[in-house]
């Protein structure tokens, strides 16, 4: 990803304006590591992506951040063609002045040269397929399918420029990692299947109750012992005043007691997810949910013991289609 990084530093000076394309559902965490670091220097438009699968209260938070930061940011569903079209005309109003300078200085008017730019799997090339009107570049649903810069023609007003996806060239927080992870928006082998699957329970039990008690029958239970949200940013990749409280977690099946419970490696899996101090009982009545889970979606083995691996693709799946609900994993800090 250097040479991409350097090649967009390269082609800031034929370009007009830039679309920085970000996932809704982790709206920092998902942002090119270059605009983080530098401001853009150029007019820029930030498109929160996948905002028909995020919390609608978080991702109006986060718009509401970014106009305070004074970053232009817009949450779309791509497939939208309403959506589509506030992108476009925004980016027709930036073209506008452009075009009265030429008039004035007697030159010939010119497309206005957008780049498209964005970590991998946010959906760069869908944009851009979306405003050109065709299938212009391949579209898949896993990380890094653009491979090299190229310019496309979006009739007489607008060019774009799609760039490979770029990452940071390693990820420096492993829970920003494991909920890039669960997005789909990194390589799904930088993690165990298993890890993400649980970091991302443990995020959705405390924060979405409600509806991992109605598609999973997992459920939060103020009497038992574990407290999950003791510390404010573990397993989370951010804190959003009116979270859930104390995310306690227990089983939903009552006759799996801690007395039959054995799956040391679960245990030991999510033990290795967090680098924070837990409670041992806190680990164990997870992976104890975590197991209830399988049971009840029917991920069960040939000895009638919950499938752990399917039940953790059953999960993502999930999320990442949506049939859990509108979920952001990443909510503005206070």
């Amino acid at each position: 990803m250097a040479r991409a990084t350097r090649e967009l530093r390269e082609v800031r000076n034929m370009i007009d304006a830039i679309v920085e394309v970000a996932d809704a559902r982790l709206p920092r965490a998902s942002r090119n590591p270059i605009f983080l670091k530098d401001a853009p220097d150029k007019p820029h438009l930030l498109v929160l992506s996948h905002a028909d699968l995020a919390d609608p209260a978080a991702t109006k938070l986060w718009l509401d951040d970014f106009t305070r930061l004074g970053v232009t940011a817009l949450a779309c569903d791509l497939s939208n063609a309403r959506d589509i079209e506030s992108i476009r005309d925004h980016l027709l109003s930036i073209h506008k002045p452009l075009l009265e300078i030429a008039q004035v200085r007697g030159r010939r008017s010119r497309p206005l040269r957008v780049v498209v730019t964005g970590v991998p799997n946010t959906g760069k090339s869908t944009l851009i397929n979306q405003l050109v009107g065709k299938r212009s570049r391949n579209v898949a649903a896993r990380p890094g399918v653009t491979r090299k810069i190229e310019w496309l023609r979006s009739g007489s007003e607008l060019t774009f420029l799609d760039t490979p996806g770029i990452l940071p060239t390693r990820i420096e927080d492993e829970k920003e990692g494991l909920a890039l992870a669960a997005a789909g928006l990194i390589d799904d082998t930088l993690f165990s299947v298993e890890q993400v699957a649980l970091a991302l329970t443990r995020l959705l039990l405390k924060h979405y109750p409600e509806e991992m008690l109605e598609r999973y029958g997992a459920s939060l239970d103020p009497n038992t012992s574990a407290d999950l949200a003791r510390v404010d940013d573990d397993g989370d990749v951010g804190h959003c005043p009116g979270d859930v409280d104390a995310a306690k977690l227990i089983h939903s099946d009552s006759d799996l007691s801690r007395s039959n419970f054995n799956d040391t490696d679960l245990t030991r899996r999510y033990a290795d997810v967090d680098h924070l101090e837990h409670r041992d009982d806190d680990i164990t009545d997870l992976a104890m949910t975590f197991r209830s889970m399988a049971l009840r979606m029917g991920c069960v083995l040939s000895d009638d013991e919950p499938d752990i691996d399917r039940m953790s693709r059953v999960l993502l799946s999930d999320f990442r289609s949506g049939r859990i609900g509108r979920i952001t994993l990443e909510h503005v800090s206070t």
